[in-house]
């Protein structure tokens, strides 16, 4: 997991974009270990829903912290998105009654790992932005 606590709202949401993203990608990476297994019902996580509901909040007024026990702006901890995190009841794939499909999965791995790759860009240009500042424009 990252953690990138600097200044920026935009770092914040990048922070959580690259965690949700991380996650994301050990329940695809979980759903293809047990494609075989007797039973398994797929996990999915609506991660697009998750980050509607944090750019919401974005706009919202901003609060400060002055001890390491205090909430988050939006309870924001990465386990506290459990309730986006589902089993999919509705399939059957198989006789066995497992319902992954690697299709599926291979083609959310490909676009989550996309993802990923442009949250990192993303975070990389916002510290070189200031990187910038900070030498006062000389490289």
């Amino acid at each position: 997991m990252f953690s990138l606590n600097l200044f920026s709202t935009n770092m914040s949401l990048l922070e959580k974009g690259l965690n949700l993203s991380w996650k994301k990608s050990e329940i695809i990476a979980n759903n293809i270990a047990n494609a075989e297994t007797p039973g398994y019902k797929a996990t999915k996580m609506n991660f697009e829903e998750i980050f509607k509901n944090e750019l919401s909040q974005k706009s919202s007024a901003s609060l400060k912290r002055t001890r390491a026990k205090h909430l988050t702006k939006g309870g924001a901890a990465l386990g506290d998105y459990s309730r986006y995190i589902t089993k999919d009841l509705s399939t059957q794939m198989t006789v066995d009654g497992n319902n992954v499909d690697m299709e599926l999965e291979q083609l959310d791995s490909a676009k989550n790992t996309i993802l990923y790759q442009t949250l990192v860009l993303k975070a990389y240009k916002e510290i070189s932005k200031m990187r910038y500042v900070i030498n006062e424009g000389r490289a």
